[in-house]
């Protein structure tokens, strides 16, 4: 009876056992999918929340697998969609971790997330080759499980570059992947339309390409799910099918900012809405400027080499396991072959043994013949040896008589040729002196000929510039310009006509002597202007349409336009695309036309300030703000401000004082760009 009772117990206590471990099995499928499904949403804590609990059970039912994919998806996700330096700090930890645990799945976990941050921040450098490692580790340690997810990266990587039918030949790979989950089949469908959209016009069809895109179509409304690139998908199908409205609308609904004002600026070229365009792109680099800062990208490298040593002493461990069991079979062959050896020695010791008994038998029956043959021999070799001698003695004086000869002869051979080759080397290196002395004479002429040309029109630019300011009680105005190199691209310049001060700031996109020609252009054409007392805005509608006519090399200009009525006070002004002026030491907030040059038939709009009195404005290029240091930090507009907002003095002691900050700031580096300021105190 007791007996009974207690199998009743363990039996039930069996089957709640088996209960438990069916129902974390469940839990761990329903955790599984809800990850893959939250990835794709902007929910944080609920995406969190899922895969700390799927961590968990993972561990609870021994799935490694999901466990480093959940923690791995987790790295990943803050990344993207929170703090980045949180989402590289996350990877660090899951790296050691599985170092310690000398888990490979983990290792491969940790890899391929840290590559697709390489490739999220831009450092292309070995991204192909750190792809195509992972891709083969997988295969070699994991064959059952899918390398879908680095055959993408591989396909966005060809995509970046304009690869494109490397795209579908690697999203024709990923569709093949055992286990292929629904984010990654979709993505791949996404990169075999956006792959073939980009096929060369011989060998495209639009109805196969329609085809493709059905087929994402069909498997996006299945899913229900936003991968990131259902509106490019979407944009490429509106091109091709030519309805450029459709498309604009897609670009504008993706959710990646960079995505979405790459291919908004395309779709407003495609509708001829070119100012759109250009604003577009302008806010693009300003953000692609934020994002990719330096530390980032140092710990991502930093991350990609410590997993490469982690992913190496893991290969390294089972090779020296293998290496010692081929060691051990190598000794075991080689004590057998001993054994052999020795066996086949003794067998022929005892032959040889039988041989030699044999031979002593035979050399004792003939050692008496032997002994008469040996007296009669001793007697002809003596003969034989003493004649031999007289021969050899002979032969040696007639060896040692031509061995003289020959050495006599080749001594003055030798001499001789050496004589006549260092001759023909003396000629020769006297030729190549000669010739060089030459080439050096002609070099130098016309570099001091070059030099004294840039002298020459360095100093037709400074002539240009004014170095005369008025010299009245109700304003004070200074300038001054320092290129980067002989000649320069920036300008500025003033005209006093009765009460009206026209004046300007200029840089000329481009550097050296092509610059400088259309500085000299700018400025022409701006003084002729300035004759007819037209408006700023004026001035710089008629530059653009006069300097964007036969502009092949697409130069254009930046500036900042102003006339002040010196008897009121009041200011107009026009900025086409310049750095804003700073009035009273704060930042100016105005319209911001395009630069001067680009396009044709624009008109440029003008703002006003009522009263200037008692105001300090002051005008600069990029060359200040941008000025670098040899750590390549900038100067930058906080430091530009904070000295502004200090009294130095008048007009031109703060042009001077600016002047040297950035020249003591820059030190020891190079000039990187022209320094042109400006400064104007109305009293």
């Amino acid at each position: 009876m007791h007996r009974l009772r207690w199998f009743c117990v363990s039996l039930l206590m069996l089957l709640s056992v088996m209960v438990v471990a069916q129902d974390k099995h469940l839990q761990l499928e329903q955790l599984r999918s809800d990850m893959y499904r939250l990835y794709s949403l902007d929910s944080l804590q609920r995406f969190m929340d899922t895969t700390t609990k799927l961590k968990e059970v993972a561990l609870a039912v021994g799935d490694e697998k999901t466990f480093y994919r959940a923690w791995a998806n987790q790295a990943l996700y803050i990344f993207r969609k929170k703090d980045r330096k949180e989402g590289q700090a996350m990877l660090e930890e899951l790296r050691k971790y599985a170092l310690a645990k000398d888990s490979k799945f983990g290792i491969y976990c940790a890899t391929s997330v840290n590559i697709s941050i390489l490739s999220m921040l831009k450092i292309d450098d070995k991204l192909e080759e750190a792809y195509q490692e992972c891709i083969n580790y997988v295969h070699r340690y994991f064959p059952e499980e899918s390398a879908a997810a680095d055959y993408l990266g591989l396909a966005r990587i060809y995509f970046n570059h304009h690869k494109y039918p490397q795209v579908m030949e690697m999203a024709q790979k990923a569709l093949k992947e055992p286990k292929l989950n629904d984010s990654h089949h979709q993505s791949a469908l996404a990169y075999l339309c956006i792959g073939y959209s980009h096929m060369p016009e011989d060998q495209f069809d639009l109805q196969t390409y329609n085809q493709y895109y059905e087929e994402f179509k069909k498997f996006k409304q299945k899913t229900g799910r936003d991968i990131g690139m259902n509106g490019i998908v979407d944009y490429y199908y509106y091109r091709l099918n030519n309805n450029p409205q459709k498309a604009l609308e897609a670009a504008k609904g993706m959710k990646m900012a960079l995505n979405r004002l790459t291919y908004v600026a395309s779709a407003y070229e495609m509708l001829d809405s070119f100012k759109q365009a250009f604003y577009t792109l302008k806010a693009y680099k300003k953000l692609t400027d934020s994002l990719n800062t330096e530390e980032g990208k140092k710990l991502a490298t930093e991350h990609a080499l410590q997993l490469n040593i982690a992913r190496a002493e893991s290969e390294a461990k089972d090779l020296r396991i293998a290496n010692q069991v081929l060691e051990l079979a190598h000794k075991n062959d080689e004590l057998a072959q001993r054994r052999l050896e020795e066996e086949a020695l003794n067998l022929s010791l005892q032959k040889r043994e039988a041989e030699l008994s044999n031979i002593a038998i035979k050399l004792r029956n003939d050692s008496l013949d032997h002994y008469n043959k040996d007296l009669k021999i001793s007697e002809y070799k003596s003969k034989l040896e003493t004649q031999q001698q007289k021969e050899q003695a002979k032969k040696l004086r007639l060896y040692s008589i031509a061995i003289i000869v020959l050495i006599v002869a080749a001594f003055l051979l030798s001499y001789f040729y050496r004589r006549q080759k260092h001759l023909r080397e003396i000629q020769s290196a006297y030729n190549k002196l000669e010739d060089a002395y030459e080439q050096l004479e002609t070099t130098t002429k016309a570099k001091e000929r070059i030099e004294s040309e840039l002298r020459i029109a360095r100093d037709i630019q400074w002539r240009m510039l004014p170095h005369v300011f008025p010299q009245r009680k109700d304003i004070d105005m200074f300038a001054m310009m320092t290129p980067a190199k002989e000649v320069g691209g920036d300008l500025y310049g003033y005209a006093l006509i009765d009460d009206m001060l026209y004046f300007c700031v200029g840089d000329v996109s481009g550097k050296g002597v092509p610059a400088a020609l259309f500085m000299a252009e700018v400025t022409r054409m701006f003084r002729t202007l300035v004759d007819g007392k037209l408006m700023p805005s004026v001035i710089a509608t008629r530059l653009n349409h006069a300097l964007s006519e036969d502009n092949e090399r697409g130069m254009f200009v930046t500036m900042f336009i102003g006339l002040i009525d010196l008897k009121s006070g009041h200011m107009d002004y026009c900025n086409a695309g310049h750095n804003p002026p700073l009035l009273d030491g704060e930042f100016m907030q105005m319209e911001t036309n395009a630069p001067i040059g680009l396009w044709p038939e624009l008109n440029y709009v003008g703002e006003k300030i009522d009263n200037m009195r008692g105001k300090t404005l002051f005008i600069y290029t990029d060359g200040i703000n941008e000025a670098e240091n040899i750590h390549q930090e900038q100067f930058g507009d906080d430091r530009l401000q904070a000295l502004l907002k200090m009294d130095l003095g008048n007009a031109q002691q703060t042009s001077e004082a600016i002047h040297k900050a950035v020249e003591e700031f820059v030190g020891e580096a190079e000039p990187s760009d022209d320094l042109t300021k400006m400064c104007i105190k109305m009293k």
